[in-house]
């Protein structure tokens, strides 16, 4: 088991975060709370390694505490997702 500090600021983001980490084969349980920003994962560390469950948050366009996700996947969020931009933040508070 991890946890992991994931950047996002909906009920989208909560989505697209765990299908993206519960798609990887060995991963067990998965949960992206929006209000800590906190993903904990749950896996079989003999099937699956923290860094695949890091660069597959990353592939869905999130930065996460240990890398910034490609400026190209961050880009294909919906506009509401885009939790880079400072209005979108200040609209998801």
């Amino acid at each position: 088991d991890t946890t992991m500090t994931v950047n996002g600021g909906c009920g989208m983001c909560k989505m697209a975060i765990e299908t993206a980490v519960e798609d990887l084969d060995g991963v067990s349980k998965v949960n992206w709370d929006v209000q800590s920003k906190v993903l904990s994962v749950s896996y079989d560390a003999s099937k699956v390694k923290l860094g695949q469950i890091n660069t597959a948050v990353n592939k869905a366009g999130y930065d996460t505490e240990y890398s910034t996700a490609e400026d190209k996947d961050y880009q294909k969020l919906h506009g509401c997702c885009k939790y880079r931009d400072p209005e979108v933040v200040k609209d998801h508070q």
